[in-house]
Formats: structure tokens, C-alpha cells, sequence
């Protein structure tokens, strides 16, 4: 999947690829961001990666960029009581959480 995106941005970069409310990506946009951030995640030892965000653009982004680094993903809705959000953190050890 991560391929057909890149892929996809070289072919159509003004195409829109992501709205979010009033809030919209185009293709090239997406994919400079989401490979910005998968570098920098790639460069970390931390197997699992926590996402803490709501539904959003940056979500959308660090959901693609922690797949492309090859992490595993921790999602953490912040509508979770926060007892239950810390131990999800401490249960799954991790070192690195997206905000």
C-alpha cells in the first residue's frame, strides 16, 4: 500500500488525497510529510509506537509514516479514561508516542 501512495503522489501530486473538516492534503503534501516523519521514526530503536490523536490529518500522517518506518502501531484514543491510556503505555512499553 505504501508503494501505490508514493506512487500515486509522483503521478497526481495536486490531487487531493486527504480531508479532514475544512482541513485537506494533497497527494505530494501527504507523502512529503508522512515520509518527513517515518525517517525521523525510523531512527529510533522503539518496535511499538504509540499514536495519541484524534481524528485529524496529523492522525492520517502518523498512522502511514510509523507502517512506513515498519513499526507497530499503538493507538491511543484520547477519549479513553486516563488509568486505561496509562496502562495501555506501560503494558506495551513504549519508548516513543506521537502526539
Amino acid at each position: 500500500m505504501d508503494a501505490q501512495i508514493r506512487r500515486r503522489a509522483l503521478e497526481s501530486e495536486d490531487e487531493i488525497a486527504v480531508v479532514c473538516g475544512d482541513a485537506r492534503l494533497t497527494r505530494c503534501e501527504l507523502e512529503s510529510r508522512v515520509a518527513r516523519l517515518a525517517t525521523r521514526i525510523a531512527q529510533s530503536e522503539s518496535a511499538l509506537i504509540g499514536l495519541f490523536a484524534e481524528r485529524s490529518l496529523e492522525m492520517v500522517i502518523g498512522l502511514l509514516a510509523i507502517l512506513r518506518a515498519g513499526r507497530g502501531l499503538v493507538p491511543l484514543d484520547p477519549d479513553f479514561p486516563p488509568a486505561r491510556l496509562a496502562s495501555n503505555i506501560e503494558q506495551s512499553e513504549l519508548s516513543l508516542l506521537l502526539t
